[in-house]
C-alpha cells in the first residue's frame, strides 16, 4: 500500500534534523538563519514580484486602452476627413454647375446679341436707303417746286 500523504516526509524531516544537530551549533545556527532570510525574502520577494507583475500588466491594459483611445482617435479623424472631402465634393460640384449655368447663359447672351448685331446692321442699311430715297424725294420736289416757282415768278412777271 501506499503510504499516506505526510508519511514520506517524516522520515526525511526527522534525518535531516539530526544531519543538522550533528552538524554543530554553528551549521545549525546559519541552517536557520538562512531559513529565516528565505522566509523573509519570500515574504518580501513574492508580494514584490506579485505587484511588479500587477504594474506590469496595469501598464499593459493602460497601454491597450491607450491604443484603442488611438485607434478611436484616428478613426474619428477619418470620418472627419471624409465628411469634409464629401462636403468639399459637393460645394465643388454646386460651384462647377454654377459655373456651367453662367457659360451657358453667356453663350444664350452671345448669341442674342449676335443676333440684335445682324439685326441692326440690317436696320442701318434700310435707313441708309430710306435716307438716300428721302434725298431722291426732297430733289423731285424741290424741282417740282422750283419749276411751280418759276412758273408762278415769270406769270406775275409778266403780268
Amino acid at each position: 500500500m501506499y503510504p499516506s500523504k505526510g508519511a514520506w516526509m517524516e522520515p526525511i524531516t526527522q534525518g535531516f534534523g539530526q544531519n543538522i544537530a550533528a552538524a554543530g551549533p554553528e551549521i545549525t545556527a546559519l541552517f536557520i538563519l538562512s531559513a529565516f532570510v528565505f522566509l523573509l525574502l519570500f515574504k518580501v520577494i513574492l508580494p514584490l514580484a506579485n505587484r511588479r507583475q500587477d504594474m506590469a500588466e496595469a501598464r499593459q491594459k493602460a497601454e491597450l486602452e491607450l491604443e484603442s483611445k488611438r485607434e478611436e482617435r484616428k478613426a474619428k479623424e477619418s470620418e472627419n476627413r471624409d465628411k469634409q472631402a464629401d462636403e468639399q465634393n459637393r460645394l465643388t460640384g454646386k460651384w462647377l454647375a454654377v459655373y456651367e449655368r453662367g457659360t451657358q447663359v453667356q453663350e444664350q447672351t452671345n448669341a442674342l446679341l449676335a443676333g440684335f448685331d445682324t439685326r441692326m446692321q440690317v436696320m442701318e442699311v434700310a435707313l441708309d436707303e430710306s435716307k438716300h430715297g428721302s434725298r431722291n424725294m426732297a430733289d423731285e420736289v424741290h424741282e417740282i417746286h422750283s419749276h411751280l416757282l418759276g412758273e408762278t415768278a415769270q406769270s406775275r412777271a409778266s403780268r
